[in-house]
């Protein structure tokens, strides 16, 4: 393209060995292509002894004060979902998963006033082991409310939340020690087992004294009863957890 006489708004930045500036000629703006949509011509300055600045072996850019500079588009603003899709899967098969685990602890081993030896713990620790403590959080909610319809038995919706919900969550709190690569997982299911243990304690001191032995405090007796299944279930976690810890299934994604 060549300049001949007026005022030059297009030049293509590609291909500036084709402009000729007119002797005394000044080329104040330069307007972009259209294809070049992602740079913004800032500065274009007057040059003369253009031709022998370029035979010293001078960039054109240097030579023309071309400045170029990348326009950052502006993010798209798209709704965020809580979780994502692949992550709500997962936990829809853990907790499947631990409610069959837990609908065959039941058939076992099972307490007058509710509670057993519950293996089904064990999906919602992995979960929460895999994807963080809000997840496992999550999931160990849903699971205490499958965990009501395995076995029921309420008597005041403070104990409902108590014992069901509440309890079941405290289990997520395995995934604070994901990161702990030796010893974190086994941490992880003894104090999410331990805040399980003391949701029921509180309840059963509360909404099940009336069931303690005469002359047994409330406490100790909530201390027995909840500990009886509570504590083997945490031992029984922490061995198989501390497998799949060692076998890499810890870190294996669906």
């Amino acid at each position: 393209m060549t300049r001949l006489r007026g005022r030059l708004n297009i030049v293509d930045p590609r291909n500036l060995t084709q402009i000729i500036l007119a002797e005394g000629g000044r080329v104040d703006k330069l307007n972009q292509p259209g294809e070049l949509d992602k740079k913004v011509c800032v500065r274009f300055r007057n040059t003369r002894n253009f031709v022998r600045d370029l035979g010293k072996g001078e960039s054109r850019g240097k030579i023309l004060g071309v400045d170029w500079k990348l326009q950052a588009k502006p993010a798209i603003q798209t709704g965020k979902k809580t979780f994502p899709t692949i992550v709500l899967a997962e936990v829809v098969v853990f907790v499947a998963l631990a409610s069959v685990l837990s609908l065959v602890s039941h058939s076992f081993f099972s307490l007058p006033q509710g509670g057993s030896i519950n293996i089904g713990m064990i999906p919602i620790f992995w979960l929460a082991l895999r994807r963080g403590p809000k997840i496992g959080i999550f999931a160990g909610a849903v699971f205490g409310v499958v965990d009501l319809a395995i076995e029921p038995f309420v008597v005041n919706p403070i104990q409902f939340i108590l014992d069901y919900p509440l309890a079941f969550s405290a289990l997520g709190l395995a995934g604070f020690f994901k990161n702990w690569r030796v010893f974190g997982p086994v941490i992880g299911v003894v104090v999410g087992g331990t805040c399980r243990f003391f949701s029921h304690f509180v309840s059963g001191m509360v909404y099940f004294a009336n069931y303690a032995p005469a002359g047994q405090s409330p406490a100790l007796y909530s201390l027995i009863y909840n500990g009886t299944y509570m504590f083997p279930s945490i031992v029984i976690c922490a061995i198989v957890i501390s497998s799949l810890q060692a076998s890499k299934y810890l870190d294996i994604y669906l």
